[in-house]
């Protein structure tokens, strides 16, 4: 009888949602359907504050729409980051999109009663829950959490990233955000 390596074993079974930073190798091997350079997809639906919201709208902003969900604690922890981004570059046309995939409505109202109470309104901004009926998105599948989409000035994916966005994954967004129309 062949015994397999128990390390292999435990390697599977360590959860999807923890993964490594994004890297801009990881962008262009990404398995997605959608790739750099793809004309931004379609995502459409209301925000939890029940307001319409269309990618398509506002067409000379630069856009992050991250993929989350509350039961992972990467995107907690990043959470902070992407309202300060927001806050800090939002006159200069950058707009922070985020997409709940979690099961359960209930999940998503509960954390954002938190953040509600808890955080300035400049930094605030559009979140959607997947699960919607009046939810649309033609971004694919998501299999690791968080994952977010750069969408340029020209409505196309600059940049992909699956995981905690990096110090250099910042900077990148930022020069997005610097360039103009």
């Amino acid at each position: 009888m062949q015994r397999r390596p128990f390390l292999s074993f435990a390697a599977a079974a360590i959860p999807s949602y923890f993964v490594l930073p994004a890297t801009a190798q990881d962008n262009q091997s990404s398995s997605y359907v959608l790739k750099i350079g793809d004309r931004a997809p379609l995502l459409n639906g209301k925000t939890m504050d029940q307001r319409k919201f269309s990618l398509a709208d506002d067409k000379d902003h630069v856009r992050l729409v991250a993929f989350w969900a509350t039961w992972c604690p990467t995107c907690r922890v990043e959470m902070p980051e992407f309202r300060r981004a927001h806050e800090k570059w939002m006159k200069n046309g950058f707009d922070l999109v985020t997409v709940s995939i979690d099961r359960r409505l209930d999940d998503v109202i509960s954390y954002d009663k938190i953040v509600e109470s808890t955080v300035p309104v400049t930094q605030r901004f559009a979140q959607l829950w997947r699960g919607g009926k009046d939810h649309q998105d033609e971004f694919g599948p998501v299999n690791t959490t968080p994952t977010a989409f750069l969408i340029g000035r020209k409505q196309r994916i600059v940049a992909i990233y699956k995981g905690r966005l990096t110090e250099a994954n910042w900077t990148q967004i930022e020069r997005e955000v610097s360039k103009k129309a």
